[in-house]
């Protein structure tokens, strides 16, 4: 949610040791409020914490993928009567570079933070 999304210094970069850039996207993972364990399996303590890990990031990434992907399927971007389709892999993954907004001046794609932060609102 800020203005001026940054990359924790902490994360990977590219390139890899193949000479490809490596960094594909990037998605918040520092300081998200997550569900907080009692360790109890038949509780429902209701608590959250603040979890800070591409333990964080994935699962934000793969959800922004999820929609994308049904948004696809229900036809949002083909003109011919809204017929959906289930994407391949190279169009997820072209329809995820359009779905980014770059977190510094830098040119996009580069080796940290690939074609930026991922960010919906760039394809609807």
């Amino acid at each position: 949610k800020a203005e001026n999304p940054t990359v924790v210094s902490s994360s990977s970069i590219g390139p890899t040791n193949l000479g490809t850039r490596g960094i594909f996207i990037v998605a918040p993972g520092k300081n998200i409020i997550s569900a907080k364990s009692d360790g109890l399996m038949n509780s429902f303590n209701e608590d959250t914490m603040s979890l800070t890990g591409t333990s964080m990031s994935t699962p934000i990434a793969a959800s922004g993928a999820a929609i994308i992907q049904e948004m696809v399927q229900k036809g949002y971007f083909y003109s011919n009567n809204n017929s959906g389709f289930t994407p391949s892999g190279p169009l997820m993954k072209a329809l995820l570079s359009l779905a980014t907004t770059t977190t510094t001046n830098s040119k996009a794609p580069n080796p940290s933070q690939g074609w930026g932060v991922l960010n919906l609102s760039e394809i609807i």
